[in-house]
Parts: structure tokens; sequence; C-alpha cells
């Protein structure tokens, strides 16, 4: 694959949770080390709750590699690491991973190309779906070119491990704590005024894992009849036909690998 030109190099801020993620969190860093786009650092941020070897193995490459820094939350929870990563970053453009996926290697490449030359405020992408092992990748899951609030509201088409957002456009930002907390903020940003770029590329690999948040569909939809009601403030009725068009097309979308 030929190397992505850009205009300019803006440096980027990676935000990537870490608890209990020693199984796959090797292979995450390799992914970022392993990116075209050279101008990056790495927050490693540590659930104090984490009680495996996540920690020892964040440590040995933040010695190795000076782009790569270790950070501890001071509560528990995703958003509270995801938060104590954004108070820490020191770049406008944000890009966030999480410990058990991995990118391709032209991901943040293509990305601050995209956002260099678009008006766009945030940017996500197409990805596949990996087993634990990595051995079984599923099929392209593409994403609209644009992304509206009324669109996001009735699919989360959009993967947190495929955004990068420029902050520079989006303001300042938070996650809520809450579950779903990543299509929650989304839905924030576009009903705030900001827009969301859809590359039709694929440069994720999403690792589906038993017992993970994501793949406790019962959790994700009461999570996110909580958003529509009490964060989105839609009556009853509109959020009922939502969750509805939200089924359903989320079964079209993962009814296979």
């Amino acid at each position: 694959m030929s190397k992505v030109k850009f205009p300019s190099s803006p440096p980027v801020s990676i935000l990537t949770p870490v608890f209990n993620a020693a199984r796959f969190l090797t292979a995450t860093i390799d992914s970022v080390c392993a990116q075209t786009y050279p101008h990056w650092t790495l927050y490693l941020i540590l659930d104090p709750l984490s009680g495996d070897e996540s920690g020892l193995i964040a440590h040995a490459y933040a010695r190795r590699d000076p782009r790569i820094r270790v950070l501890t939350a001071a509560s528990p929870g995703v958003s509270a690491a995801r938060n104590c990563g954004l108070e820490n970053a020191e770049d406008d453009y944000i890009a966030f991973l999480d410990s058990d996926d991995v990118w391709l290697p032209e991901k943040l490449a293509r990305q601050v190309r995209v956002l260099e030359g678009a008006a766009g405020g945030f940017c996500s992408t197409s990805f596949r779906r990996i087993d634990t092992g990595g051995v079984r990748v599923g099929r392209v899951l593409s994403v609209p070119p644009r992304i509206s609030y009324q669109r996001l509201l009735q699919q989360n088409c959009i993967l947190c491990s495929s955004v990068m957002l420029n902050r520079r456009r989006v303001g300042k930002v938070r996650f809520p704590e809450m579950g779903c907390e990543d299509f929650a903020l989304w839905l924030s940003l576009l009903q705030g005024g900001s827009s969301c770029i859809g590359l039709q590329q694929d440069l994720v690999r999403y690792r589906i894992v038993l017992g993970s948040r994501g793949s406790d569909k019962w959790r994700s939809l009461r999570e996110t009849w909580i958003i529509y009601r009490q964060r989105e403030k839609l009556n009853r009725l509109r959020a009922s036909a939502t969750l509805g068009i939200f089924v359903v097309r989320g079964l079209a979308r993962h009814w296979r690998f």
C-alpha cells in the first residue's frame, strides 16, 4: 500500500483505557507503533481496579518508546479513564483506541489527511470484526459518508476505536458517566453543530470478546433507552419508535460475522 500524503503533520493524542487487558494489550500497542504516521502520543490510562499484568505491559512499552505514557485514572470506569486522558492530552487531534482493538497501519495518516482537508469536527472509519485470536476476520462494516444527528439516533454506526476528533472544532469534550458513553458523546457533538465525516475505508479491527460490554446486546439496548429518555429528552413514543429502528438496523448490520 502506498503511503498517504498529507499537507501538514499535526500531533495526535491517542487515548486507550486499560482494565484487565493483558491478553490483548500488546497487539493493541503494537498496532499504534506500526502506524505510518509517526506524530503521536499514546496515553495508556490504567483503571485503578485493574488486577492483571496490564500495568506491567504498559510501563514496559513506555520505557522503550517516549511517545507512550502511562496514567492512572482517579476512579474506575471507562468514562473516567477517557476523561483522564482528555485532561492530560496536549494535542488538538484526539484518537480513541480500546485496549482489545487494533488499527491498520495507515489509520492515523488517512484520518489526519481528511480532517486537515475538510471541515468536519470528527471522523470515523469503516472496520471489520475479529475473534479473540485475531484469526477470523469478518466482512467490512461501512460507515455513512456523512453522519447526522438523526441518522446516529437510529443506529450507532460510529465505532469508538475508529474516531479521531479535532478539539479546535468540537471544543472541550468529556464522556458522561453512564453506559454507552461514547454514543452519548457523539450525539451531543452532532446536536451541538459539529459534523462527522465517515471515512469509508477499512482501517480498524474490532475484537469480539465474550463477556465484554460490547457483546452484551441487552445491556446496550437498556443503556440506549436511557440515553434517549434522559439525555436526548425523547418522549416515550418517539423513543420507542427510534429504538425499534435501532434494533432493526443493528440486526441488518450484524446478522453475520
